[in-house]
């Protein structure tokens, strides 16, 4: 914590910066990768970072002559579960984009297939981290073979109360993402829950009402059976696809201690209105007994 700025005993580089904390964990170029029973704490922004925890990011690097040199790089075929986040500006970043300025860069082969469930996300802290408040950033910037098949189930995601469950972000010049689907979890929605990543006039979540962004930018995905915690009064629930839970905020959910998001005990009471509402029948959120024993010994 000495690298970060304002905190006790901090030190910076040779010129005065500080150094960059980059990600806990980033593909640009992996094939069939499983990632899991990983504690990772204390992810921020500076520079050109901005505090993700998590990044499947494939990339066709460039040189600084300009020239595209992998174009067979790819990140498919990942696993990630069984993982505590912590103090971070953002959650997971996902994303198709160009190399080198993100303009004149080309495109990578793939990135697609991408299983994540069972992942506890807390004391995400746009202020704190210097990132996005986003738990999960979604986005394309490829013509062909889009981003696709991404699945996020049975997450507990504590998001910044001023930021995003989704950062959605494509051109509707580009193809759609599809293969989306995001269920079985509990988060908490944030000011702005499903928002768009650039602003631009082309952009699919341009909208910033979540079932109309997630229709526009995936042409086929899945959003159910999630509890999402104290939805603003400017997005109630015929604002959001059909089959999602509302708990009033946290307290609702019954969480054994939910200690305001910040390293709390996430399992459910007996009395929880979620215990067993998923559609395998179980717990809504992450599986916190697999979770603790896949982490156990690792701190």
């Amino acid at each position: 914590m000495i690298w970060k700025q304002g905190e006790p005993g901090y030190i910076g580089g040779v010129s005065g910066n500080p150094f960059i904390v980059k990600n806990h964990f980033e593909l640009k170029n992996g094939q069939r990768v499983l990632f899991e029973g990983n504690v990772l704490e204390n992810s921020w922004g500076g520079f050109t970072q901005t505090g993700f925890s998590i990044l499947l990011t494939p990339r066709n690097q460039q040189t600084q002559m300009g020239t595209n040199v992998c174009p067979i790089c790819q990140v498919t075929d990942v696993t990630i579960r069984y993982n505590t986040i912590s103090h971070v500006g953002s959650g997971f970043q996902i994303g198709t984009g160009l190399s080198g300025n993100g303009t004149n860069g080309a495109p990578a082969l793939a990135g697609a297939r991408y299983s994540i469930h069972d992942i506890t996300v807390d004391d995400i802290n746009a202020t704190q981290y210097t990132g996005g408040g986003t738990l999960v950033h979604v986005g394309n910037s490829w013509k062909a073979n889009v981003l696709n098949s991404v699945t996020i189930n049975h997450i507990t995601g504590i998001t910044d109360p001023n930021g995003h469950i989704l950062s959605l972000g494509n051109s509707t010049t580009n193809p759609s993402m599809w293969g989306f689907n995001f269920t079985n979890n509990i988060v908490l929605s944030g000011r702005y829950p499903v928002w768009s990543s650039t602003g631009g006039s082309t952009d699919c979540a341009l909208s910033d009402v979540p079932i109309i962004s997630l229709a526009k930018c995936f042409s086929t995905y899945s959003f159910s059976d999630n509890a999402i915690m104290a939805s603003p009064a400017a997005f109630p629930a015929s604002k959001w696809p059909p089959q999602n839970y509302f708990p009033i905020d946290p307290g609702a959910v019954e969480f054994v201690d939910y200690n305001q998001g910040n390293g709390g005990d996430y399992h459910l009471l007996a009395s929880s209105p979620y215990e067993n509402k998923g559609t395998d029948g179980k717990d809504l959120g992450a599986d916190i007994d697999a979770l603790m024993n896949a982490v156990a010994g690792v701190r």
